[in-house]
């Protein structure tokens, strides 16, 4: 699916959201509660993933997130994945 597509969807499922009664608003929350519970894991499976990171890979993860907030350069989507292949190629 295409973002316009998604995008179009999107407007859509408002769209119907809007016009829906109780019952179906209940019913969609419900659903998109039970999608979310299954692909978001809960606080204790992350930190339980969290802590096989080694102390020094979180470190270096937050140096690079702070240097992001600070405004350091970001390269695009098209430059890294050419990075990857270069990388990949030695």
């Amino acid at each position: 699916m295409t973002a316009i597509e998604v995008k179009e969807l999107k407007k859509e499922l408002i769209r119907h959201i809007d016009l829906a009664d109780e019952r179906m608003i209940k019913a969609v929350y419900a659903m998109l509660e039970a999608d979310q519970e299954e692909y978001i894991p809960s606080n204790a499976a992350f930190n339980e993933l969290e802590s096989d990171y080694s102390d020094e890979y979180k470190t270096e993860l937050n140096s690079r997130y702070q240097e992001y907030k600070n405004g350091g350069k970001l390269i695009s989507e098209e430059d890294a994945n050419k990075r990857i292949r270069n990388t990949i190629r030695k």
